[in-house]
């Protein structure tokens, strides 16, 4: 079985991630907007994935890595709701290619 660094696989999802949200700028139709959101979404999912485990891996006790868990995952949420919102203020003001660029 292989054997990955995270960090390596981090940065890799990192770079890969604002590759693709450029990419989802400069689409011409619908269907590769989807395509590409659709690879953003999986390239963040293993991101935050790595970054748990390696947290995980870093944390001084079980009770640190339990509690740094919950809130990254409280964050996460706060963020998508923040977006959210951001997108409702914003989204006719800037347009939604550039919208995608700044929120990815």
């Amino acid at each position: 079985m292989m054997r990955f660094d995270k960090r390596i696989m981090i940065l890799v999802a990192m770079i890969t991630s604002v590759m693709l949200a450029v990419l989802c700028a400069i689409v011409s139709n619908y269907y590769t907007l989807l395509i590409s959101r659709l690879l953003v979404g999986a390239v963040l999912g293993m991101n935050l994935a790595c970054a748990q485990v390696l947290f995980s891996e870093q944390a001084s006790s079980r009770q640190v890595a339990r509690i740094g868990s919950y809130f990254n995952s409280i964050l996460f949420a706060f963020g998508g709701a923040w977006l959210g919102i951001l997108g409702y203020l914003l989204l006719d003001k800037q347009g939604w290619r550039v919208f995608l660029v700044s929120a990815s």
